[in-house]
């Protein structure tokens, strides 16, 4: 069981945390094998993918009185999700890394974790896996790779658009 959401990362155990995230996260039927595991795989029928990555970072990119975790989880998932787009394709699935002092609640990574899936969901897109990682307190980095699918299009590049 998850510990209530005023503890912070420092007082639960990583493995309480994905048990508390991973029934909340899409997935596609082209995952083959997603959360939990070392690596996702993901049938590509194309062929092709298309790769990007942003990471944002507390007081760069959001400051937590004007954002809430579930903001930050929103804006890092259409920032990836534009970019996909903007190559003229569409995103299949998203691979989550969190870099985080031990002072982040359990709050803020659920609503983080509430924001990134429901941005997801509305777009179909399957959470494929991520990483935790630790680091001083008061450093917090979300970072996001998606990958789509240009179903047969040709590429937008942007000397192109």
């Amino acid at each position: 069981m998850i510990p209530p959401d005023g503890r912070t990362l420092a007082q639960t155990s990583e493995q309480e945390l994905l048990a508390s995230i991973f029934p909340v996260l899409p997935t596609r039927p082209e995952v083959l094998i997603g959360v939990g595991d070392d690596t996702a795989l993901l049938q590509v029928p194309s062929g092709a993918v298309l790769v990007t990555t942003d990471s944002m970072v507390l007081g760069r990119d959001w400051i937590d009185d004007w954002s809430t975790g579930a903001d930050v989880g929103h804006k890092v998932v259409t920032q990836n999700l534009a970019d996909i787009a903007a190559m003229g394709g569409v995103c299949t699935g998203v691979v989550v890394s969190l870099i985080a002092g031990r002072d982040t609640t359990v709050a803020w990574y659920r609503e983080l974790n509430e924001g990134i899936a429901d941005a997801c969901r509305a777009e179909n897109v399957a959470v494929l896996g991520g990483d935790l990682s630790s680091a001083p307190d008061g450093v917090r980095v979300v970072s996001i790779t998606a990958l789509g699918e240009l179903n047969g299009l040709s590429a937008v590049r942007r000397d192109g658009a």
